[in-house]
């Protein structure tokens, strides 16, 4: 006889009247529940899920047993429409640090289109709305609006408003996916560039990095900003457009 199984999946909620009042407290649970992990994970936000109960950035760190399977999976709950992530205050709004194989997916249930919005309004140099780093790999952003008006004097990479570190170690911030997003300014201040690659103090290539599919409005100097080596890389699809007029800019070396 043969036994086909199918593999199981945890789904857990977030809000007000959820299994977890927040990302935060939902992430550090999983080693208590399962470790390492042997299955997907999915964690819905609900509509009463409040940003108050976070502590920012949100900090999702490397989960044992975090695979190609057994993925986690964060996405507004089925019937939520407009939610939304955002600080003013942190260096960013999410920090996969040194997180792999999470699928952040603003649709709710994992089908239809984006109700989540990810957001940080600080002006300041560093500070992103998504930063990946500590080696954080396989990772995707999907269907989200992702919002950020950092605006350096220093380098473009480092006012974006999704940063992916270059990275330390052998492995680097490698195999990032960023998919049918809208990425764009917060408020009146658009940022230096939406998409930047920062070099750390080692040059390691980066590898396999996608974009596609993606918005990219309203940036002061680029869309996407990669100085730095990266091998297979991956721009298709994507539409590069202003909305509203640049105005008089700084220097940045």
């Amino acid at each position: 006889f043969f036994h086909s199984f199918s593999q199981a999946t945890i789904t857990k909620t977030i809000g007000a009247s959820g299994d977890y009042p927040s990302i935060t407290a939902a992430w550090a649970s999983i080693p208590g529940i399962e470790s390492p992990i042997t299955q997907p994970w999915i964690f819905e936000l609900k509509s009463d899920y409040n940003i108050g109960s976070e502590t920012f950035p949100i900090n999702l760190t490397a989960i044992s047993g975090a695979s190609a399977t057994n993925t986690i999976t964060i996405r507004p709950q089925i019937g939520v429409t407009a939610l939304t992530i955002t600080t003013a205050a942190a260096a960013s709004a999410l920090k996969l640090n040194g997180a792999d194989y999470v699928i952040i997916d603003g649709r709710p249930g994992g089908s239809g289109i984006s109700e989540l919005t990810i957001e940080n309004s600080q002006t300041a140099n560093l500070k992103y709305a998504i930063h990946l780093t500590a080696d954080a790999t396989y990772n995707t952003i999907q269907y989200c609006t992702v919002k950020g008006s950092s605006y350096a004097t220093t380098s473009v990479q480092n006012a974006s408003v999704i940063c992916i570190d270059e990275g330390n170690a052998s492995t680097n911030c490698d195999n990032t996916t960023i998919t049918n997003c809208t990425i764009t300014k917060s408020g009146a201040n658009k940022p230096a560039c939406l998409i930047g690659i920062a070099r750390n103090t080692t040059e390691i290539m980066l590898d396999n990095l996608t974009i596609s599919n993606n918005n990219l409005v309203d940036f002061a100097l680029s869309g996407i900003n990669s100085p730095w080596k990266v091998s297979v890389l991956s721009i298709t699809g994507n539409s590069f457009y202003q909305i509203t007029t640049l105005g008089d800019l700084p220097n940045i070396a």
